[in-house]
């Protein structure tokens, strides 16, 4: 029996360690409230094995005559980055709780029962942690940078794959899709190729309106306006690996939504942004744009109007990305209008 609790030991300590990894890469690495998950799961395996005799469990282990446990793969002396640090880690835990499933079929039932739970919850565990992650990187973007809109007014359809990869050579790294009146079949078409052009350069593409859209071309995200479909509905098809934005024009619309991100707008006068009866939309007061970024905890970026002139204001205002759509277009020079704006919003970034 020696040798069955040597091994339930061992594994015992490789479950344990393996949740307060991940639990530590979301509470400090993360900072979000994803670590409780973890905490909690530790803290359930701790009070399981609380009811197997600690002195069994010291005498099978064996630390000094154990002559594999300094033999470690190549693999295992590298983590290429915070992913791999969890995938490693919840195997480890998923991995030593079937072993302590397992072996302790032959000393307590009820402890073997009950580290099954754990090990389905950590495959649970294991999907929702690494969209968890993915978003999170995805989300990073959003740091003082420019969000870049390929609009239907602007680019004609057949040059808005060309015209995507212009502005993501140029520097942009998040792309959002807005067409108006055209088949179904068209925007999908369109937004395919778009969305291969992003994952290939590592890039966010988003689609404006179309929950459905953004679903079949395998968009990273979605942009609702306040007429579109409510935000709840549409994450409720979109599952949770996807990034969600809603347009917002004053504080109490701002706090309504369950977002990841929020463009305030229209900030300036700007040729792309008008009423249904055709009249120009009232602006967003700075004040208000102002009262918006110190009120969430969320980025928010800019929309209408946002040029190399009035970056400033916005980036002194709490505005951390900058939706562009004419300016990017102005004289035919994409890439050189992408540059320069890009140029602008690092340096405040830098600061």
């Amino acid at each position: 029996m020696k040798e069955i609790y040597s091994s339930l030991d061992a594994n015992i300590n490789r479950c344990i360690e393996g949740l307060r990894v991940c639990e530590d890469i979301f509470r400090f690495g993360l900072k979000n409230i994803f670590s409780a998950e973890f905490k909690n799961l530790r803290h359930s395996a701790t009070e399981i094995i609380s009811s197997i005799p600690i002195d069994l469990l010291l005498t099978g282990r064996d630390v000094s005559h154990d002559e594999q446990k300094f033999i470690n793969t190549s693999g295992e002396m590298k983590r290429e980055n915070i992913k791999d640090i969890f995938r490693s880690n919840i195997h480890r835990a998923i991995e030593a709780s079937r072993v302590i499933e397992e072996i302790s079929k032959s000393i307590n039932t009820n402890v073997s029962e009950r580290f099954q739970q754990i090990r389905f919850t950590l495959y649970d565990l294991e999907k929702k942690g690494w969209f968890i992650i993915e978003k999170t990187d995805l989300m990073s973007k959003f740091h003082y940078s420019l969000y870049a809109i390929i609009d239907s007014g602007y680019v004609p359809i057949d040059q808005m794959e060309d015209t995507s990869k212009i502005l993501i050579d140029s520097g942009a790294e998040i792309i959002q899709l807005r067409i108006k009146n055209i088949s179904d079949k068209v925007f999908l078409s369109i937004a395919e190729k778009i969305s291969k052009v992003c994952k290939d350069n590592s890039a966010l593409f988003i689609v404006n309106d179309r929950a459905d859209i953004a679903i079949l071309s395998e968009a990273g995200g979605v942009h609702l306006g306040q007429d579109d479909i409510p935000m709840q509905r549409a994450k409720s098809i979109l599952g949770e690996k996807f990034i969600t934005g809603i347009s917002v024009s004053n504080i109490d619309e701002a706090g309504r939504d369950d977002a990841d991100y929020i463009a305030v707008g229209p900030v300036f006068q700007t040729a792309s942004k008008f009423a249904e009866d055709g009249n120009r939309l009232d602006c967003v007061d700075i004040n208000v744009v102002k009262e918006i970024c110190n009120s969430t905890g969320k980025p928010v970026a800019a929309i209408g109007g946002v040029s190399e002139s009035n970056i400033g204001i916005l980036a002194d205002a709490g505005i951390l990305s900058f939706a562009v759509i004419s300016a990017l277009f102005k004289d035919g020079k994409v890439s050189e209008n992408t540059k320069r704006l890009i140029n602008v919003i690092k340096s405040y970034r830098e600061l």
